[in-house]
């Protein structure tokens, strides 16, 4: 799996675990001096632009459609703008933070019908209550790639925490 896809999937799992479990006790913390600098119309998104800029600024050269492809893989919501989340979400430990434990509270969120199993339109209910424009047929045609759906065409616990890890153990 490309470092692209695992940071998409990466994201999409943090967004819907941010939709389904309770807020924090504490007032969230803004983002470091790192990513403000990059936020140079302090909107707390970067734009695409904005990134191309800072990859000249650290001397890596990348053509201005290197930059636009991998933005807009990672920006899920296609706004032209990668928001805090995206860069914590290609930072993240996931061993750390999606643990079987997690990807079990929040599998168990999403099963709509208490039946043990999520069917894609589970699934896309909360991709959509994230904010992720994503039509059922996308979202249908990822699930099939990456082979989580059974016979029946839905996710169980055990596939859901595979495809969570992304094939590894959390």
């Amino acid at each position: 799996m490309d470092v692209i896809h695992s940071l998409f999937l990466t994201q999409l799992y943090l967004q819907i675990s941010f939709h389904t479990t309770p807020p924090p006790t504490h007032a969230p913390r803004p983002p470091p001096p790192r990513f403000q600098r990059l936020d140079k119309d302090n909107t707390g998104s970067v734009t695409y632009n904005e990134m191309e800029q800072a990859f000249l600024e650290a001397g890596m050269e990348l053509d201005r459609e290197q930059v636009q492809e991998m933005c807009s893989r990672l920006d899920l919501s296609q706004c032209g703008r990668l928001d805090y989340a995206t860069f914590v979400a290609a930072a993240i430990d996931k061993k750390r933070v999606l643990t079987d434990r997690t990807l079990a509270t929040i599998f168990a969120e999403l099963d709509l019908d208490g039946d043990g199993l999520l069917g894609p339109e589970e699934l896309h209910a909360a991709v959509v209550e994230t904010g992720v424009e994503m039509d059922p047929e996308t979202l249908l045609g990822l699930l099939e790639r990456e082979g989580v759906l059974n016979g029946q065409g839905l996710i169980d616990p055990e596939a859901f925490q595979v495809w969570g890890c992304f094939g590894g153990g959390c």
